[in-house]
């Protein structure tokens, strides 16, 4: 991966520990888990279409550089930029060979 590509912040957010009240279990609450920079590519028309028009959503890849934290990003992560919170849509993609990690994500709301 080129370093000059990499030209925008991105925090990554994961569940912290589950609470048990005695009746269910709660997920924890998102909290940062680090920050990361990151190559943001906006999706074309005709991906977001054949992704199923996710109904006012912006669909978005993110190429992070692979490391401890990104290649262990799954679905129930969620990522910030630019004041807008990201859920994580699509499989991990590894780029080369441990070179980076592409992360199709979509927009859930701002910050």
């Amino acid at each position: 991966m080129e370093a000059g590509k990499l030209d925008r912040r991105v925090g990554i957010y994961r569940a912290g520990p589950s609470t048990d009240d005695g009746y269910t279990t709660l997920p924890g609450e998102m909290a940062i888990a680090g920050t990361r920079w990151a190559r943001v590519v906006p999706m074309t028309s005709r991906e977001v279409i054949e992704a199923a028009g996710k109904d006012g959503q912006r669909v978005t890849r993110f190429h992070f550089r692979w490391d401890a934290l990104t290649s262990t990003l799954t679905e129930t992560d969620e990522l910030e930029h630019d004041g807008e919170r990201y859920a994580i849509t699509g499989p991990l993609i590894e780029l080369g060979r441990r070179d980076g990690v592409e992360v199709m994500a979509s927009t859930i709301g701002a910050l």
